[in-house]
């Protein structure tokens, strides 16, 4: 019996390929992605035809560069419709005495419209999926809306912007 491998991708943000020991650096240490790096497969020989987040994820998911699959820069805006947050967050995106931690966050959503990016593209992630793999995301997506699962993906933990406050981010999962 023939059993599909697993597969772990780990996407980072702005990494340079030296931001790892597994890659010769001796003051980053990094046991973990060293062992899954020389346990798996690296993609030593990859580059990224945009050094902007939003673009490279793009160009990551689709395997086209961003002038075909439409995004050029870094996403501020469609990350997730207001009436799709929690009654929570709404709550608290409303209190005048807010934590300081969700002034961003409302800067950044209260308004906001879901925009699905990557609408009508492929990914990889859906190719899989077709092929009898599940597909999880945990962490950042900022590829527009947060709210929803997409692209092949069925367990779905990500944040709700592009970027958030480490310690308190505003984080979206499906049920």
């Amino acid at each position: 019996m023939n059993q599909k491998p697993n597969i772990v991708m780990i996407i980072t943000d702005d990494q340079g390929h030296w931001g790892m020991g597994c890659s010769g650096n001796k003051d980053i240490l990094t046991p973990n992605l060293d062992r899954l790096a020389n346990e798996g497969i690296r993609f030593n020989e990859f580059f990224c035809a945009s050094p902007v987040c939003s673009a490279a994820r793009g160009s990551i998911f689709t395997g086209k560069i961003p002038s075909q699959h439409g995004i050029h820069d870094w996403i501020s805006k469609g990350h997730a419709s207001e009436s799709d947050l929690s009654e929570k967050l709404q709550s608290e995106f409303k209190n005048e005495e807010r934590h300081w931690a969700y002034n961003w966050p409302k800067d950044q959503l209260q308004g906001d419209v879901a925009l699905n990016y990557l609408e009508g593209q492929t990914c990889f992630t859906q190719v899989l999926n077709k092929h009898g793999y599940t597909c999880g995301l945990s962490g950042k997506w900022h590829l527009g809306n947060s709210a929803i699962p997409q692209a092949g993906f069925t367990y779905w933990k990500t944040l709700a912007m592009g970027g958030d406050n480490y310690y308190y981010p505003v984080v979206l999962e499906n049920g």
